[in-house]
C-alpha cells in the first residue's frame, strides 16, 4: 500500500501500524483462490478505522453468476 501509485492507498499504507502476511488459500483442481486472511493494525479516517482489524474473505461460487447486493456504504468508495 506504501508503495501504491493511487494517493488514497498511499495514505492507507503511512497509516497502518502493523500488517501481518496475508494468507491466500489456492483450490488445488481449478488454481482459484478460494480464501483471503490477513490482519492489520492502524488508523484510517475515510472508514473511521483506528485499531486491530482481521480480514477473511471465503470466495464460493466461482466460475458462477451471482447476484450482488452492496451496502449502501459502497456508493461511495474510498478509492476509484
Amino acid at each position: 500500500a506504501k508503495a501504491s501509485d493511487d494517493p488514497t492507498v498511499q495514505t492507507f499504507g503511512q497509516a497502518l501500524r502493523s500488517a501481518s502476511d496475508a494468507d491466500i488459500y489456492v483450490d488445488t483442481e481449478t488454481g482459484y483462490p478460494v480464501r483471503y486472511e490477513g490482519a492489520f493494525s492502524g488508523a484510517y479516517e475515510p472508514v473511521g478505522l483506528d485499531g486491530d482489524f482481521s480480514v477473511r474473505i471465503d470466495l464460493t461460487r466461482i466460475g458462477t453468476d451471482s447476484a450482488v447486493t452492496l451496502p449502501t456504504a459502497c456508493a461511495t468508495p474510498i478509492s476509484m
